[in-house]
């Protein structure tokens, strides 16, 4: 069962088209017809869990937002990022190349990640912190600038 479909709103983002989307049916916090944010195509959020996109937060190229996952804000992901299990990115937080994240891991207030770099297990980034190259950060632990 699809669970949003793509509307005829649209936001370019380094000159690729995104489309908003609306809920077809409600779940968690979300409505039938509340508009989220933007995605490059259907493979971006996943119609399974209760996992969406908020605001004007975006997912492109082959970003993955599954289970129970949510970006807010101005989050945004490209690449082949991924994010699922409860995560959350909010307030301008980003994250590309291939970095994932997964079991409550939540970044905020432009934090980033990217390149192999993985978070996990309850971990958080804030305040312009990040991770790349393969770094990882897991088991409650928090990283600020």
């Amino acid at each position: 069962m699809r669970k949003y479909k793509l509307t005829d709103e649209t936001w370019t983002a380094n000159g690729t088209t995104l489309y908003r989307i609306e809920a077809l049916i409600s779940f968690g916090d979300v409505i039938v017809g509340d508009r989220g944010g933007f995605v490059k195509c259907e493979e971006n959020l996943s119609h399974r869990g209760t996992c969406w996109v908020y605001d004007d937060a975006m997912a492109t190229d082959r970003a993955r937002i599954m289970d129970d996952a949510a970006l807010h804000g101005r989050a945004a992901m490209w690449g082949h990022s991924a994010m699922w299990e409860h995560s959350d990115m909010y307030n301008y937080a980003s994250m590309w190349d291939d970095a994932s994240m997964w079991d409550d891991a939540a970044m905020r207030d432009y934090a980033s990640m990217c390149g192999h770099s993985v978070m996990w297990e309850h971990s958080e980034m804030y305040n312009y912190a990040s991770l790349h190259d393969g770094e990882m950060l897991r088991g409650q632990e928090v990283r600020s600038i």
